[in-house]
C-alpha cells in the first residue's frame, strides 16, 4: 500500500472454510484499519464450489452466487462482530449489485429484534445492523444498467442514510460482461 500505492485489501468472503468474521482474520483486519483502507469482499470459493456441485451449471456463480455471498458476509460482519471489534475498518462489498440491499437491511434488523437473545449472535452487538450504516464504513457496488439501482439509492437504510450514501460503481473491466468502452457514459 505505501509502496506501490494499492487502494485496498481484497479478500475472499471465505478462505478455507474460515467465514470473514472468524477471529483468524483479525490481524488482516487491524492492518487494514491501521492503513486506513477498506477491506473489500468477493465471493467466497466454497460457495461456488457448492453451487457448481449442486446444480452443475456456470450460469449461476455471476447471476445468483454474488448477491447471495454479499448478503452472508454483510450477516458475517455485522452479527459476528468484525465491525465492533475494528472501529474504523471499512468494508466493501463487490460486484453483488444492490437492489437486495433495502430489503436485507431491514431483515436483519427484523430478525436480530426478534431472536437477538439465542446463542450464537455476538453478544457485543449493542446496535441493530442498519445503525452500522450511519457510520458509512459499509460501501456497495453497483452495475450498470441494474434495474433496482433508483430504488435502492433512494431507499432510507437507517434513519438519515440512504443507499446512495454507500453506493459505489466499477465498470468491472477486463471481465467479459463489463461495458467497455464507454462505461461511465452508459452509466450516466
Amino acid at each position: 500500500i505505501g509502496d506501490l500505492g494499492f487502494v485496498g485489501v481484497f479478500m475472499k468472503n471465505s478462505v478455507n472454510g474460515r467465514m470473514c468474521d472468524d477471529v483468524h482474520y483479525d490481524p488482516l483486519y487491524a492492518a487494514t484499519e491501521a492503513l486506513d483502507v477498506p477491506l473489500l469482499l468477493h465471493i467466497p470459493s466454497e460457495l461456488k464450489e457448492l453451487v457448481e456441485d449442486r446444480f452443475g451449471y456456470d450460469f449461476l456463480r455471476s447471476h445468483v452466487l454474488h448477491p447471495v455471498s454479499e448478503m452472508l458476509s454483510v450477516m458475517d460482519i455485522i452479527y459476528g462482530g468484525v465491525l465492533d471489534r475494528f472501529p474504523r475498518l471499512r468494508v466493501g462489498y463487490l460486484e453483488g449489485q444492490i437492489g437486495w440491499l433495502p430489503w436485507y437491511v431491514a431483515r436483519l434488523d427484523d430478525q436480530l429484534e426478534a431472536y437477538g437473545s439465542r446463542p450464537g449472535l455476538d453478544p457485543n452487538l449493542r446496535r441493530l445492523p442498519s445503525e452500522y450504516f450511519d457510520e458509512k464504513r459499509l460501501f456497495f457496488s453497483c452495475d450498470i444498467g441494474e434495474p433496482y439501482l433508483e430504488f435502492a439509492a433512494h431507499a432510507e437504510l437507517t434513519p438519515g442514510i440512504q443507499g446512495m450514501d454507500c453506493i459505489v460503481w466499477g465498470s468491472d473491466y477486463p471481465h467479459s460482461d463489463a461495458t467497455f468502452p464507454g462505461a461511465l457514459d452508459t452509466f450516466k
